[in-house]
């Protein structure tokens, strides 16, 4: 029933021959490596790995839409911080093709499949590092977990990881604004939201997957810092919007 379910979602959002075709390849493949598909109204193929939790990424991204934008925006900078493999970048790419996107991503492995999947598109930018609140050294802490759940924690000696923050980020733009935030970096919000936050008050729309599971007091550092701005909370602990 639930995959009967699944098929009627994607036909639902793609159309009947693009929707099976594009469920067949996401989910019949059992081997090893990556696979290719077109996604309507993206350029350029879409690579993920077999074997993975990468269709699980695909489908919460393009079938769930959970980075669906409410009301009508028009947005020129776009940070998606947590870019695992650009999926998100990809949906933004799609949703809004005019606007400026950046990610961030610390993982290697990850990294280079974000590279893959977004090089087509010169409006996308890729920085190969971890966010958090200011210029450090930043190590993975979880190594057992899957790709798409590694957190990472400061570290005195020189990793393979160097940290950037958002206020960093935005010196590199020609603009002082940021129009959509997405953040998903596995309790690291904690720290990007207790110190320097200069950057919130130039931000509009803030997305941010609060992981309180993985770093304690991380959902009081995002309201707090949000305290005293003009958002609207939109959806329970990850969307805020400004008013």
């Amino acid at each position: 029933m639930i995959l009967n379910k699944r098929i009627y979602q994607y036909v639902a959002r793609f159309g009947l021959l693009n929707g099976l075709k594009l469920f067949l390849t996401v989910r019949a493949s059992r081997s090893k490596g990556t696979i290719s598909f077109h996604i309507p109204k993206l350029e350029h193929k879409v690579y993920i790995r077999r074997r993975s939790t990468d269709f699980l990424v695909f489908e919460e991204i393009f079938i769930d839409e959970i980075y669906k934008q409410p009301g009508t925006i028009d947005p020129r900078y776009i940070i998606d911080a947590g870019a695992n493999i650009g999926l998100a970048a990809l949906y933004f790419q799609r949703t809004f093709p005019g606007a400026k996107i950046i990610s961030v991503e610390p993982v290697s492995d990850n990294f280079d499949l974000l590279k893959l999947n977004t090089s087509g598109y010169q409006n996308i930018t890729c920085y190969h590092n971890g966010l958090w609140d200011k210029k450090s050294n930043l190590k993975i802490t979880n190594t057992a977990e899957g790709a798409w759940a590694f957190m990472v924690e400061e570290t005195d000696e020189e990793g393979d990881i160097c940290a950037i923050s958002i206020n960093d980020i935005l010196r590199e733009l020609p603009t002082d604004q940021i129009d959509v935030l997405k953040m998903d970096i596995e309790g690291s919000e904690k720290e990007v939201f207790e110190t320097s936050t200069e950057w919130i008050n130039l931000t509009k729309r803030i997305i941010v997957e609060v992981h309180e599971n993985k770093r304690k007091g991380a959902t009081d550092a995002v309201l707090r810092a949000l305290r005293g701005f003009s958002f609207s909370k939109v959806c329970c602990t990850y969307h805020f919007d400004r008013n």
